[in-house]
């Protein structure tokens, strides 16, 4: 059975007016023209419909391949699952896992990791529609399951409305510095500069309390606390031209 294209093809209409058409084959004068089969309205098979690529009518640079590569507008869903570890969502537009989120490890290999690769930085907008004047945080936990309770929260916290960071553990790094002025720093195995002053209920030292800028202060010498003063303090005797004061339990020496 057939029929020449210039003849409109093989053409099958609602009714025997031949008014209303359902579908044509091979009609050159429907949409898609000679050696096509064209449906007017929808096609709904009972089993299956079948071929290796699917075009958007309204735009055929939108298409499903679903053994290759596909190019669709907005998809809305409900779970995206990856088919194998370690596959890559890419996010600029050129196809690259450079900038990309996948299940891999530091070293680059598939893992039950997460990995966020970054051309320039990586932004948290916490609050983004300005809606909540507070709770509006970052949370770093562990052991909680998929929609489970996630435990330890307080490894580290980001209160967005405070400004502040929090860990109910502990930071650590070699040196810390005053983010108002970084000549200002801690340095707790070596030398750290402070400000105005330094205050608590005790204060121990192993050595010296001095000026940074001379010998002048105060130490410990034999299980005595010496005060050396501008002029050079000869101990345990101080010389005609300096000021020492030596202080031992229940003595007192000036």
């Amino acid at each position: 059975m057939g029929a020449y294209h210039t003849y409109n093809g093989i053409r099958f209409f609602n009714d025997a007016t031949s008014t209303t058409q359902v579908m044509s084959i091979n009609n050159g004068s429907d949409p898609l023209g000679q050696n096509d089969v064209y449906v007017n309205n929808s096609l709904q098979a009972g089993g299956s419909l079948r071929a290796p690529i699917f075009y958007d009518s309204n735009d055929t640079n939108r298409y499903t391949n679903p053994a290759s590569t596909s190019q669709m507008g907005t998809i809305v869903w409900d779970r995206l699952n990856a088919r194998d570890m370690g596959d890559f969502i890419t996010l600029y537009g050129d196809d690259s896992s450079n900038h990309s989120i996948s299940s891999r490890n530091a070293s680059g290999s598939a893992a039950d990791d997460i990995r966020i690769n970054s051309y320039g930085s990586i932004f948290f907008n916490l609050d983004s529609n300005n809606n909540n004047t507070s709770a509006a945080d970052f949370y770093v936990g562990r052991h909680g399951s998929d929609t489970g309770t996630i435990n330890n929260t307080d490894l580290f916290r980001v209160y967005g409305d405070a400004n502040y960071a929090y860990s109910g553990f502990s930071f650590r790094a070699p040196i810390f510095y005053d983010s108002n002025n970084t000549g200002f720093y801690c340095d707790p195995s070596s030398a750290s500069n402070f400000a105005t002053s330094v205050r608590a209920d005790e204060v121990y030292a192993r050595n010296w309390f001095r000026n940074d800028n001379s010998g002048e202060g105060l130490y410990m010498w034999h299980r005595a606390f010496v005060l050396r003063c501008p002029r050079t303090c000869q101990s345990p005797s101080p010389a005609a031209s300096s000021f020492c004061c030596k202080y031992r339990a229940g003595q007192t020496h000036t």
